[in-house]
């Protein structure tokens, strides 16, 4: 590829675009400072015992990540909780600490997407204008504004130093030193696993002629390597944990006909992308059994023209934005098989190629013809882009507000037209904890209606708040909700502890009994700290 050669800046015209990317950063989270603890932010943060003391910080860097409020969890992101840990014993439960934490992350990374796309040789004007645009997009909130959101820009945070240590030579020696990086961009997210290959997709487009050399692609070797262990390590440590049993609703499901609906997320991304309105937490899509749905064609047409896009013969205009194409179906790889859902945050790194890609395919075009008309087309642009920049700030401040509180939060998203199982869920929590227990019986039951009555979480809470009313009395109607609840999860501790809590104040040790035991084997098995309290809805 082509590359723009001209003398260095002045050391002050390097530095400037830096602090202007963090000031963008900060000024448009500035409203978030006091936003509350939402969502996973309550297992993460507020009840997380391991945060409370030094004392469980080899807990805490063995346990997978919600162990810390005795919940079984999936992922293992020892950074993340070592972050937490830190931070707390500093500032305690500060939401303007956590929240400083977020964006101090999301402006570094933010810088370190400039100097990527300066280390790729692209033009400054253009590398400039991507960062910005990534930086204030409103897809960014829930990576941002969200807590316990840390892991995207922390994992991102170390893929990029990671790139840039790389870029761009693309030496063997480069790939091994920045090895250690790759190590810590896994432990913050598993989703590093495609560092690797977002690497061989940047030799593939710079490398020039050693790209067709297929030993080109063993310098990254010592990625794939750290890559492979953790792998390893991670099976081996899932296998050592007894799996729990699997209920034959849970079981029927593994005989669903294929689902199509990763296809439909693409077009509702690229929707987003380009027309950042209507966001909320997640969304939710049908399992769509056939190909023969508008969203689902609409995602394999874009798959078709972006893999066209990638394949065709490359000029020096459209190369850049081929490899962006390649960094964000690779980064967004690891998400794209999942479930019938679509996170916004799950776009925070897939957006740094396609962001540096198309700016920097739209700068050299813009260059193109004489030079008067070189002019006029780069006026436009920075028009343009200088737009949409505050355009983008704007709408980020004030999707800040819908992550505010509880109410702000589950209501954006019930309001969506999503069926918001979770959202009617937690949104009953909130009301528990205010007290209003009318209202929480109407999200749960709503929760349970919108789950087809299999919610075990909505099934407890119904069971909790039925008991709460009764002043501590399990009734019979109660009682049916816990056995649904464990019906869908034999296993499901909060419902266990609290049966088990609740029968031995009422006296009735033989079923306090019951439970106790089964919920101990449980604790013992996923290893959380020593101790439990009756969990609350």
């Amino acid at each position: 590829m082509n590359r723009l050669s001209g003398n260095k800046n002045p050391a002050l015209a390097r530095i400037v675009p830096y602090v202007f990317l963090s000031l963008a950063v900060f000024l448009a989270y500035a409203n978030i400072y006091h936003n509350e603890f939402l969502f996973d932010d309550i297992a993460l943060i507020v009840n997380n015992q391991f945060l409370r003391d030094w004392r469980f910080l080899p807990a805490l860097l063995t346990t997978k990540l919600n162990a810390g409020s005795n919940i079984d969890g999936t992922y293992y992101r020892p950074m993340q909780s070592l972050l937490y840990l830190g931070l707390f014993q500093m500032a305690g439960l500060s939401t303007i600490a956590f929240h400083l934490l977020n964006i101090t992350l999301h402006a570094v990374n933010a810088c370190l997407v400039y100097a990527l796309g300066l280390k790729l040789r692209f033009i400054r004007g253009a590398v400039f204008v991507a960062a910005l645009l990534w930086a204030l997009h409103p897809l960014q909130t829930e990576a941002v504004t969200y807590m316990s959101a840390t892991a995207d820009t922390l994992y991102t945070l170390f893929l990029l130093l990671a790139m840039i240590a790389v870029v761009p030579d693309f030496s063997l020696r480069r790939f091994a030193v920045s090895a250690p990086l790759i190590l810590l961009c896994l432990l913050s997210k598993e989703e590093a696993v495609i560092a690797p290959l977002l690497a061989m997709g940047t030799l593939y487009f710079f490398s020039g002629k050693k790209a067709s050399q297929f030993s080109t692609y063993f310098r990254v070797g010592p990625w794939v390597a750290v890559v492979g262990i953790y792998l390893a390590v991670y099976c081996a440590m899932a296998l050592m944990v007894e799996p729990a049993p699997v209920v034959q609703a849970q079981a029927a499901s593994s005989t669903a006909p294929i689902s199509y609906a990763p296809f439909a997320s693409l077009a509702l991304y690229a929707r987003l992308i380009l027309w950042p309105f209507g966001l909320h937490m997640e969304h939710d899509f049908p399992a769509y059994a056939s190909v023969m749905h508008l969203p689902v064609l609409a995602g394999m047409g874009l798959i078709a023209v972006a893999g066209f896009q990638i394949m065709r013969p490359q000029s020096r205009v459209s190369e850049p934005f081929g490899w962006g194409l390649i960094w964000f179906a690779v980064a967004l790889l690891p998400v794209f098989c999942g479930e019938n859902i679509a996170y916004e945050h799950w776009l925070y790194v897939p957006l740094i190629g396609l962001f540096l890609g198309a700016t920097q395919s739209i700068a050299l075009y813009a260059q193109k013809s004489t030079s008067l008309k070189a002019v006029k087309r780069q006026r436009i642009v920075v028009i343009i882009c200088t737009g949409c920049a505050c355009a983008l700030g704007f709408m980020t401040w004030r999707q800040n507000e819908v992550w505010h509180d509880p109410v702000a939060l589950y209501s954006n998203v019930i309001a969506s037209g999503e069926p918001a199982v979770k959202a009617h869920a937690n949104l009953g929590n909130y009301y528990v904890e205010q007290g209003d227990l009318a209202k929480a019986m109407d999200e749960y039951e709503s929760a349970v209606a919108n789950s087809g009555d299999t919610d075990v979480e909505a099934q407890h809470n119904i069971g909790v708040s039925l008991t709460m009313i009764q002043k501590g009395l399990l009734t019979d109607e109660a009682l049916a909700h816990f056995r649904r609840a464990l019906a869908i999860d034999p296993n499901y501790y909060p419902t266990l502890t609290f049966l088990a809590d609740t029968y031995a104040a009422q006296g009735n040790l033989a079923d306090a009994a019951i439970y106790r035991t089964k919920a101990d084997a449980l604790q013992k098995r996923y290893k959380t700290f020593p101790g439990s309290s009756s969990p609350q809805p």
